[in-house]
């Protein structure tokens, strides 16, 4: 703590006490963070360093963003805000995302490099910014700016957002948002953009790698032998050489599920290495779209399984969200159709709550109706989420269980046990809910605070659950 009030304080020096035009701390939020113009976040990225989680994020309006701001943490759980760090220059219609990476030299003299974009005029650049302190950035001069390569890439298409990994010499390679010219390429390329640079700064484009996946880059992983690729929605392609083919993961392709509620998930490349699976060294971070209030969202585990698919899990720091107990008890079967037990307790959706309970699964929809959790939005109708041993169902329904209506249907391509444990995360109008700790499911929905299951007795049991304050 005393960590954080340090980098706070540097912080208000930097930036002044301005709480609307240079935002200082705010209130811890725990999970969830929304920054103090409420809802104006949008990408992150994250570093860790010296027992401090450092998160920066895309600022302002949605369309409009106006700046590079910073939350703080020192446990990866718990957030603070704590100030603006790069502002654009004047006449810029839009900023896009950055990444950060350790200069050349880091050992010695440790320092780091952050890139960002502005959409200035009729087309987007990418330029950088350096710091000795993660906080104070000094933008790089002008001239060193990275611009389309025309002999790959379209002169005014997308440019934004490079992720790094380190060649065996110290340079880097560079993946990042971009537009390849259509009909360029003898073989199939991804739809994103490809780059070397030896400082971090200085880049020089090739052309785009081989492959089978396309849309705005997340980011870029090692892990074990081999790399891994995100871009938007959450898709996955993977390669056994950073220079690609890059080939779209055959099993769980998206790591979110098609129909959740996220657009651009990241990479956090260096969290403490034993809070990872396996000492993978790599979590996830992302945000909730679906409303005009964004918030970034619980920091994901990241599983390699035996096949090699990626899956996210619950990271077990999230354990700290399960902060106060919280009794619930069931209240009489709306009717004997619809199985729905309402709890006669409340939450305040306005703090986290967690709440697990210990599921028997069927083994498809078909086999019977499936169990899980009922979510009351008032005027007798609600949202449900279903669980079986295959998929994980999403949708609305009347609170007597007529007029159900699936939207989203997830299948992790798992063969779930029938005795499984599921677990939910919420606050406001998000929801998380995760099977023996696999993520399974992630959506917006307004609801009163009023929780349900969805079950006969057999099938749901130990039902336990908390809030944070």
């Amino acid at each position: 703590m005393k960590k954080l009030l340090l980098v706070t304080a540097l912080i208000l020096l930097c930036f002044g006490a301005d709480a609307q035009e240079n935002p200082g701390p705010g209130p811890m939020q725990a999970g969830f963070y929304t920054p103090a113009r409420k809802g104006q976040l949008w990408d992150t990225w994250l570093y860790f360093y010296k027992g401090t989680y450092y998160q920066y994020y895309l600022a302002g309006k949605v369309g409009k963003w106006d700046s590079f701001e910073l939350m703080t943490s020192t446990d990866g759980v718990n957030w603070q805000q704590a100030g603006r760090m790069i502002e654009p220059r004047p006449g810029t219609t839009w900023m896009g995302t950055g990444h950060i990476i350790e200069a050349p030299g880091f050992k010695a003299h440790p320092g780091w490099i952050m890139n960002y974009s502005e959409w200035f005029g009729d087309k987007q650049d990418i330029m950088f910014a350096t710091s000795d302190d993660l906080v104070h950035w000094t933008k790089v001069d002008d001239n060193l700016r990275f611009v389309q390569d025309e002999r790959w890439y379209q002169p005014k298409g997308r440019w934004d957002c490079i992720d790094c990994v380190k060649r065996s010499d110290g340079s880097f390679y560079g993946y990042y948002t971009a537009d390849p010219v259509a009909g360029k390429f003898p073989q199939p390329v991804c739809g994103f953009g490809f780059a070397e640079s030896k400082d971090g700064i200085r880049w020089t484009a090739l052309p785009p790698v081989q492959g089978d996946i396309a849309g705005e880059l997340g980011g870029v992983q090692k892990i074990g032998e081999r790399y891994f690729i995100t871009v938007s929605e959450g898709r996955i392609a993977s390669s056994d050489k950073p220079e690609g083919p890059f080939l779209a993961q055959k099993k769980n392709p998206n790591m979110f599920g098609q129909g959740c509620d996220i657009y651009f998930p990241r990479f956090f490349h260096n969290p403490p290495v034993n809070e990872t699976i396996n000492g993978n060294g790599v979590l996830v971070n992302h945000f909730y779209t679906g409303s005009d209030i964004i918030y970034s969202a619980p920091l994901k585990a990241v599983e390699i399984d035996q096949e090699g698919i990626l899956r996210l899990k619950w990271w077990k720091k999230n354990d700290q969200l399960k902060d106060l107990k919280f009794a619930l008890t069931e209240g009489p079967v709306r009717n004997s159709a619809s199985r729905v037990h309402l709890f006669n307790e409340s939450f305040n959706t306005s703090q986290v709550g967690v709440v697990e309970a210990d599921f028997i699964l069927t083994p498809d929809q078909d086999e019977k109706s499936p169990s899980g959790f009922y979510f009351d939005a008032g005027k007798d109708s609600g949202y449900f989420i279903l669980f079986n041993r295959k998929e994980t169902l999403f949708g609305t329904m009347k609170s007597d269980g007529s007029d159900r209506k699936i939207t989203v249907t997830i299948n992790r391509d798992l063969v779930f046990p029938e005795h499984s444990v599921a677990r939910l995360v919420f606050k406001d109008d998000m929801m998380e809910a995760y099977l023996n700790e696999y993520l399974v499911m992630l959506k917006r929905m307004p609801w009163s605070g009023k929780l349900g299951i969805i079950s006969n007795t057999a099938e749901v049991n130990h039902i336990r659950a908390w809030k944070h304050n």
